[in-house]
Order: C-alpha cells, then sequence, then structure tokens
C-alpha cells in the first residue's frame, strides 16, 4: 500500500497534541542571467533566489499555558539550478564553513521559549546589524541588485561570517507588548575555543507608514587562520565592528521610500605583514523605492560604498526591478543592474564568481520565476 507524501503529513499532523502546530513552508525561485564583467565579456547562468531565496523550512509551537510557549524553526536554502544545498558557518570564520553544496539548515536553526518576558532564542540566526539592510533594501537582499553586492564583503574577495548570519547565537528578544511596534534584541555568541566571538544589539519601530531600525556588533578574531592576510588581521584579539541604521517611509499607499547606512571597520586589516592599516573602515549607504500597485511592483536602488582604506576602491551600483503578481503564491520577475568600479575595485554580483578586471564596470540583467508554499 503506497500513501501520498501529503498523505503521510496529513496522519502526522493528527497525531500531534491539539496544542501542537507544525508548519511546513518554502519558495521555489528560478532565474535565467545574463552577466557582462567588462573586458571580460558576457556569461549566461541560471540562478535561483532572485526575488526571494529558494528554501525549505519548518516551523513547530507548542502552547505550554500561562503565556508560555516554545517553539522552533530551521530552514535551508537550496540551489534549484544543481539540486544542492548550501554551506553553512561552524565557528562564525572562514575556515569553519562546511563544504559548499552539502546540505545544510544554513539559514536558520533555532529553538525559542517564549514568556509574557520575553524570548529566549538558541541558535543560528541574522545578526543584528543585518536585520537594517534586509528590512529597507528594496531588493531584501537577493538578486542580482542586492545591497549585499556591497554589504556582506570588506574588500570584493573577502566576507566575513558575521555580516548576515552567525552561528551559535544565544538571545533575548523584547516582548512587543511592552511598547507597541517596537522590538529590541541582544545576541552573543562564544567562539568555542576557536572561533570568532560576536555579540550585538538591535532595536526598532514597525508600526504605521514610517519604520526604522538600529543595531551595532561587534567580531572577535573573525578571519582567525584565513590564509593571505597579515598577522595582525588574523590575531586573536583583532575586532570587526559593525553598526547600521536603515528606515522606510511610506509618503503615499503603495509607494515606500527606503535608506540604509552600515559601517564596518577593523582594528588591523592587511594583506601582507608590510601593509597593515590601523582602524580600516569601509562604508555602505543606500536610498531606493518600491512602488506596488494592483499586481505590479517596481523597484529601484542606489547603493555606494565609501573605502577609507588605502584601497579606496568607492564602487556604486543602480539596480531597477519589476515584479508582476500572477497569484498570491507566484510571480515573474525582471531586475537590471550597474556596478561602477573605483580604481581597481572588481565588485560583482554575489557568488557569480564571474568578476570584471579590476576598475571596470559589471552589468546583469535577471528574468525568474517565484513561487511559495
Amino acid at each position: 500500500m503506497k500513501m501520498s507524501l501529503w498523505g503521510a503529513s496529513a496522519l502526522a499532523l493528527l497525531a500531534l497534541p491539539a496544542h501542537a502546530q507544525l508548519t511546513l513552508y518554502g519558495v521555489a525561485d528560478a532565474s535565467v542571467v545574463r552577466l557582462q564583467a567588462g573586458s571580460r565579456g558576457g556569461q549566461w547562468q541560471i540562478r535561483d533566489g532572485g526575488l526571494n531565496a529558494s528554501r525549505i523550512g519548518f516551523l513547530g509551537n507548542e502552547d505550554l499555558g500561562g503565556g508560555w510557549r516554545a517553539g522552533f524553526n530551521i530552514e535551508s536554502q537550496i540551489n534549484l539550478g544543481t539540486g544542492t544545498g548550501t554551506a553553512t558557518n561552524l565557528t562564525n570564520q572562514p575556515r569553519g564553513q562546511t563544504a559548499t553544496g552539502a546540505f545544510a539548515w544554513n539559514r536558520r536553526s533555532t529553538l525559542s521559549l517564549h514568556s509574557p518576558y520575553g524570548e529566549l532564542r538558541l541558535g543560528r540566526d541574522y545578526v543584528t546589524t543585518f536585520i537594517p539592510v534586509y528590512l529597507f533594501d528594496p531588493f531584501a537582499t537577493v538578486g542580482v541588485a542586492s545591497a549585499t553586492n556591497f554589504q556582506s564583503w570588506y574588500t570584493p574577495t573577502l566576507a566575513p561570517m558575521t555580516l548576515s548570519r552567525a552561528s551559535n547565537i544565544v538571545a533575548y528578544h523584547l516582548p512587543p507588548t511592552v511598547v507597541k511596534g517596537m522590538y529590541a534584541y541582544a545576541q552573543a555568541a562564544p567562539s568555542e575555543g576557536t572561533g570568532a566571538r560576536y555579540a550585538g544589539l538591535g532595536a526598532g519601530y514597525r508600526e504605521g507608514p514610517l519604520q526604522f531600525s538600529l543595531a551595532v556588533a561587534e567580531a572577535k578574531n573573525p578571519l582567525g587562520g584565513s590564509p593571505g592576510l597579515s598577522p595582525g588581521t588574523t590575531a586573536d584579539d583583532n575586532r570587526l565592528s559593525a553598526w547600521a541604521v536603515g528606515a522606510g517611509w511610506e509618503v503615499v499607499k503603495g509607494v515606500r521610500l527606503m535608506g540604509i547606512v552600515h559601517s564596518q571597520h577593523f582594528d588591523r586589516f592587511g594583506t601582507t605583514a608590510a601593509n597593515t592599516e590601523v582602524n580600516r573602515r569601509v562604508d555602505d549607504w543606500l536610498l531606493g523605492v518600491t512602488w506596488a500597485f494592483g499586481v505590479h511592483t517596481f523597484k529601484y536602488s542606489h547603493v555606494h560604498r565609501n573605502d577609507r582604506g588605502t584601497t579606496d576602491f568607492d564602487p556604486s551600483q543602480d539596480g531597477a526591478g519589476y515584479v508582476h503578481n500572477l497569484s498570491k503564491r507566484t510571480a515573474i520577475y525582471l531586475t537590471y543592474v550597474h556596478i561602477r568600479n573605483g580604481r581597481n575595485g572588481t565588485y560583482n554580483f554575489s557568488s557569480s564568481n564571474f568578476a570584471p578586471p579590476p576598475g571596470e564596470s559589471a552589468q546583469a540583467l535577471q528574468l525568474g520565476m517565484n513561487h511559495a508554499f
């Protein structure tokens, strides 16, 4: 006797206690991309995550009574083009990453205890300084026009692990009942002997037409063991400090203006012992807008990086996009982006592995489809 997946799932849900809930959800997103990397030429790619990252997730909750509740959220990213998963990070350092393509709950894996006094959350999650970027990037930090083409990178080729997500987090989230619309949270992740030690604070307000979010964070030794860097850069006491501020304002129904400032600096940074810089800092800022009406959404953003180091790359990016909703769960989209590299910069499109020659521009056109379930 054969049983369908949906039939088995239904029986499993019926077996749960009445006060327990289990939800399966996900996104399938695939696109065709044409990249142009300056004089290097063009390349066609099949990519996912143009409107939302492809993923599968499970969300569970159990009511414990008296305002207490237990729950979990595990979520894994999927590369639709190859049928593989995406690597996660073990110790919040580049050398602590798992093998690429291995199935992992890399996006989020948290266990929570909710109470009238707040939420205690343990596991892998967004870091505090990524929240303003995620909330106020018109492209929601995905696709070829994402703000993470700059924000998640310290140089064109170096992406510290603690700028978007961190592993081994212990967090406290302030309950929304304290101040309506207000949220706040604190995070900490131990080094566990060999990794980076992380701590962050964040707060924000999301009620009505005006919303904002701000956060600070610090990671100690986030580049330990990385090759090609100066001894001071990989030293145990070297710190990466970051702060971010973001805001959004719905000026009229359907039209939302957005802005982000994101800053990060190392105590010491250099690719050789001879060129180590002290307090090297890079700043990113974004201005953007979304216009949604009926089944249509238009997006635009301008992102600029101010590299305060001796490299002084200072790239900028302009992205424009259109989304057409075929239903509540399915949409098609088109995105165009142009990156102008300053001096010898090689910034491009996150994970594309197709960078332009130093100082040259990069462009991309992405056409895709998104389905949520």
